[in-house]
């Protein structure tokens, strides 16, 4: 039986995949480049370990996400008829051993896991007052103050917690007093409703390892070997909890410091770095790219040799097709936004893929609207992958809203309009009074002929409902929809930047929604009559919610396109400011900013596609192409093909 499996593995993969698959005879650190095959590795190890006559169950094998861990389960029972139970995210495996073994420590076995929105409540009975930015930010300082200072959070050493919050809440924007005292609140209210929160899941654990000598040497006898997923995305506390796990080497790190790009939620990746030193571990390094062609592993390795401090590997290609990288530069977002639909279709008619094999990504969403827009009115179907679809932005559909209940005389949109916050001093009760009121309306004019609004309103309210009257009437007197839009921003000026203000989190968002709003005035040029401009909105939105999924182009940050992978990748705005970002101010992050652009490129495995443009809206200067693109040696690159 052992026999047949080693024949099957050298038939089917190459030296270096061979070798990490059948090493264990201590601990092994797998450096796998992109397309390298290190799922296939780590999946063939579980069976090889399995063949090998290790319990299936005592096999522990961790990665990041739940799709990650169901494929490699269902491969593993290909291969060998067993369904390891420990194939797990992080968080699960935590889950389970804190169910066993947490009451040692104090937890409850049938303890609470806060979901997301159990969060957001617990913290706003904390922060009562506080706005939603400050609660979001409060709860991004507990998760970084948890991870990244375990040692004081699991002492209660407030000597040195009281001035990390306050640290940390002056790096957030919060109020820096305030911040240490929610924390304790937040921690008192989650004891009260018996919660873990996700953060808690890897601090308990590592809690139990830590102090409880006896658990741990129980959980470290348990597991007979120990494999991870993505070691250069663990962050502190997940590195600590697997050095308590494991023992006498029998541990597989896999992973790929080329794409470590989660710096900001808090992800070391000296972890990765260090690793081999750290465990005296052996590297292999599997160099050889099955997913992109010749041209593109090339660019790609040359791009990224510019960064210093990483672990060293040769990549080169299985496929030896050279295909030119294209890079396209065009004079603004509109004439990029109106060559890229041309562009898919030929990809789609001449070069063989279905819209489905072809992604749009860019670093930031907002220099996606243009191209979304056309997109769609060109007939191509999109998938936008996250809360990015243009006219779904709460900044743009606030005014689609108001146009809507202005000049379609749209009762459904002005209730809509009041739903989301935009006019102050109602309150909860106040603004189900007006909603009750607004029902009881024939159509959206009556509100602007009762300028008392009824007996149950007080005079500050009605103050308001004038304004809002005062406004409707402003707008109502232009024809053009730019114009239009332009009167509604004027009319309220001062309520308009708080809105904006109050759904932002930060500085960066706010400005985000300020160049939304604009993209969304020069889009409203182009379509003079109101109506037409409304009717073209509810035709796009309404293709994007039922685009057949199977056959659509997918448009995405980089950040969510990490792992995935298409026959032609569309690289959207290659410009310095935007592609590195502006904020990348230090080496490191510029490090970290080029990992990010080699994670883009590397997603094509046939057809790659870079685009720069001199300008862009919202910019002042004419933009410069990206030093990233200029790293890209020329004899992969043609300008202007595909």
């Amino acid at each position: 039986m052992m026999q047949k499996f080693i024949r099957f593995l050298k038939q089917n993969t190459t030296k270096e995949q061979y070798e990490a698959i059948t090493y264990t005879k201590g601990p092994l650190l797998v450096t796998a480049g992109a397309g390298s095959g290190k799922t296939r590795v780590i999946t063939f190890k579980i069976a090889y370990l399995i063949k090998k006559g290790l319990s299936p169950d005592r096999i522990l094998a961790v990665t990041f996400t739940n799709k990650a861990a169901n494929e490699m389960k269902e491969r593993v029972k290909e291969l060998t008829g067993f369904t390891p139970p420990w194939i797990r995210t992080f968080h699960s495996a935590c889950v389970r051993i804190l169910r066993k073994y947490g009451p040692v420590i104090g937890i409850k076995p049938e303890f609470k896991i806060a979901t997301e929105t159990d969060q957001k409540n617990m913290i706003k009975e904390v922060m009562k007052g506080q706005k939603e930015r400050e609660r979001k930010r409060m709860l991004l300082l507990i998760t970084n103050l948890k991870n990244n200072h375990p040692a004081y959070v699991l002492r209660q050493d407030h000597r040195f917690i009281q001035p990390i919050c306050r640290k940390l809440a002056l790096q957030l924007r919060l109020k820096a007093n305030g911040a240490y005292y929610y924390y304790l609140d937040y921690e008192k209210i989650k004891k009260k409703y018996e919660y873990l929160d996700f953060d808690d899941l890897l601090l308990k654990s590592l809690e139990l390892f830590q102090f409880q000598p006896e658990v741990r040497k129980k959980v470290q006898n348990y597991f007979e070997y120990i494999l991870v997923d993505e070691y250069q995305d663990t962050n502190n506390v997940q590195e600590q909890i697997i050095g308590h796990l494991m023992r006498k080497g029998n541990i597989t790190v896999v992973g790929d410091d080329y794409q470590s790009i989660y710096g900001f939620r808090g992800a070391v990746i000296q972890n990765f770095l260090d690793f081999k030193k750290k465990y005296q571990a052996k590297t292999v390094v599997l160099g050889c790219n099955f997913r992109s062609v010749k041209t593109i592993v090339e660019a790609s390795s040359k791009l990224i040799k510019n960064n210093l401090g990483q672990v060293h590997k040769d990549l080169y290609a299985y496929d030896k097709t050279e295909i030119p990288v294209c890079i396209k530069s065009f004079e603004d977002e509109y004439q990029e936004a109106q060559c890229i639909p041309g562009i898919i279709r030929g990809l789609a008619e001449h070069r063989g893929c279905d819209y489905k094999d072809i992604a749009v990504l860019y670093r930031s969403a907002y220099i996606s609207y243009i191209l979304q827009h056309e997109l769609i009115k060109q007939g191509i179907p999109v998938i936008v992958v996250g809360n990015n679809f243009f006219f779904k932005k709460k900044e743009i559909k606030i005014i689609i809203l108001f146009l809507r209940m202005v000049f379609q005389n749209d009762k459904l949109a002005l209730m809509q309009f009041l739903e989301e916050n935009f006019l102050k001093g109602f309150g909860k009760k106040g603004l189900e009074r007006l909603k009750k009121y607004v029902e009881t309306l024939s159509t959206v004019s009556d509100i602007v002929k009762e300028t008392e609004c009824g007996k149950e309103f007080t005079r500050q309210q009605k103050m308001t409902l004038r304004a809002l009257k005062e406004g409707i009437e402003t707008v109502k007197k232009y024809n053009k929809s730019a114009d239009a839009i332009q009167a509604f921003l004027e009319a309220f000026p001062n309520v308009f930047s708080r809105y904006l203000i109050a759904i932002s989190d930060d500085k960066e968002q706010l400005q985000e929604r300020k160049r939304s709003v604009n993209e969304f005035l020069s889009f409203a040029k182009s379509h003079q009559d109101i109506n037409g401009l409304l009717e073209e909105i509810a035709l796009l939105t309404d293709k994007v919610a039922n685009v057949n999924e199977k056959d659509a182009v997918h448009l995405m940050t980089v950040h969510q396109a990490k792992g995935l992978e298409w026959k032609a990748v569309i690289v959207l705005g290659a410009e310095e400011e935007i592609f590195p970002t502006r904020h990348a101010l230090t080496p490191a992050k510029i490090e970290e900013e080029r990992r990010l652009f080699y994670v883009a490129i590397t997603r094509a495995k046939k057809y790659l596609l870079i685009t720069h443009a001199f300008w862009r809206n919202n910019w002042d200067n004419a933009l410069k192409i990206s030093r990233f693109v200029k790293e890209i040696p020329r004899e992969c690159v043609i300008e202007d093909g595909l």
